[in-house]
């Protein structure tokens, strides 16, 4: 799903990639380098694109993500309004009375 979305906004949108940020946020035992070697490859980005990651502490010991959350950025206003536009549009074509009919 990032590597698609990360496609949509390079190809449809055509974003700048100086414009698309990748934002980790990552457990205290996993390794920086390794995770974002991982999440390079799905969003297909340099490495400059990526902001400071973030740590967190896991709140249940074994249910947890082996490379962390990949949160994708963009900084384009106008790009943004019309993904919101989009959304609703296609939120309300395809939905009876306030019901989802799409499944």
């Amino acid at each position: 799903m990032i590597r698609l979305y990360s496609i949509f906004l390079k190809k449809v949108l055509n974003i700048p990639l100086e414009k698309i940020k990748i934002g980790l946020i990552l457990y205290p035992d996993l390794s920086d380098e390794q995770c974002k070697r991982f999440w390079k490859e799905i969003v297909r980005l340099p490495e400059n694109n990526f902001m400071k990651t973030q740590y967190i502490r896991s709140r249940h010991p074994t249910k947890r993500l082996s490379w962390g959350i990949c949160m994708v950025v963009v900084n384009n206003l106008e790009q943004k309004v019309k993904m919101l536009t989009w959304i609703d549009l296609f939120s309300r074509k395809f939905t009876i009375d306030g019901k989802a009919g799409v499944v």
